[in-house]
Formats: structure tokens, sequence, C-alpha cells
């Protein structure tokens, strides 16, 4: 074990396998290694995080606009049946021939 103070960084020197095969491990690359390996890792956490809220929000959003569709719907449907009742109420008005322009009764009347 010996330090290599050569080129001003820190590492470890250590011979695993005889002269052949000789390990330098610098400690500052280490370091940064290990902090961008954390950020990327703190970044794919926060990027996972964020999809899952999306999800959630877009799923409550969903179920909101089911929600307001089904009571439209509803609404809808009871204006149509008010307007065919309306329509049938005037159907019959029209069946039975009340006329309230007084100038026309002379004409009918007159052809008949």
């Amino acid at each position: 074990m010996s330090e290599d103070k050569d080129n001003g960084a820190r590492s470890y020197k250590g011979a695993v396998l005889g002269d052949n095969f000789i390990l330098h491990i610098n400690v500052k690359f280490l370091l940064n290694a290990l902090v961008i390996f954390g950020s990327l890792l703190y970044g794919f956490w926060a990027l996972q995080d964020r999809i899952t809220q999306l999800e959630n929000s877009s799923q409550t959003a969903n179920e909101k606009i089911a929600e307001l569709v089904s009571r439209h719907v509803e609404e809808e449907e009871k204006k149509i049946q008010e307007m065919q009742e309306k329509l049938s109420f005037f159907e019959k008005m029209a069946e039975t021939e009340v006329n309230i322009n007084p100038l026309s009764w002379r004409k009918k009347k007159g052809n008949k």
C-alpha cells in the first residue's frame, strides 16, 4: 500500500496478482463518480415521482369529467322530456284549431 504523489491526486496503488496486474484507484475520481451516480439516481427518482403525481391527477380529472358529463346528460334528458311535453301540448292545440283571431272567424264561417 503506497500513495502516489507524482500527479498530485490521492490514489491507492496495490498489487493484486503479482507484478503484472496493478490496481490504481484515484480517490477524487471515485468521489466524482459517486456524486454523478447519486445525482443520476436522484434525478430518476424525482422523475418517477413526478410521473406518478401526474398519473394520479390525470385519473382524478378523468373521474371529475365523467361525473360532470353524466350530470350534463341527465339535465339534457330532463330538458328534452320537458320540450316533448310542450310539443305534444301544442300539437293538441293545433288539432283543436283554436283560432283567436276574430277577423278569420268570418272567413271560416263563410267557407263552410
